[in-house]
């Protein structure tokens, strides 16, 4: 049950990190979250609290970017990878 002061932060769950042909996918674990998290945004939804969805957004070929370096690119502003995923979407 939350509280009035609580909020549900649901961070980078986008089809570039979880989706199966995602490019930083995590895989089954990470869908298998799914509906929980549904389930959970809801309840915070219903008590009128806070849902917050902090997600990490680039863009293509940044070579400022200091994940430019370190993998590829993913998350990309306007992309299928960067939305959210499954019945998280809508």
């Amino acid at each position: 049950m939350a509280h009035e002061n609580e909020a549900l932060l649901i961070i980078d769950y986008t089809n570039d990190f979880v989706a199966k042909n995602g490019v930083l996918t995590a895989g089954l674990p990470a869908q298998a979250l799914a509906p929980k998290i549904i389930q959970l945004a809801n309840q915070f939804v219903n008590q009128g609290s806070w849902v917050i969805l902090p997600t990490d957004v680039h863009t293509p070929h940044d070579p400022f970017h200091p994940e430019s370096k370190l993998f590829p690119t993913h998350n990309v502003r306007n992309t299928w990878g960067r939305q959210f995923f499954g019945a998280l979407q809508p």
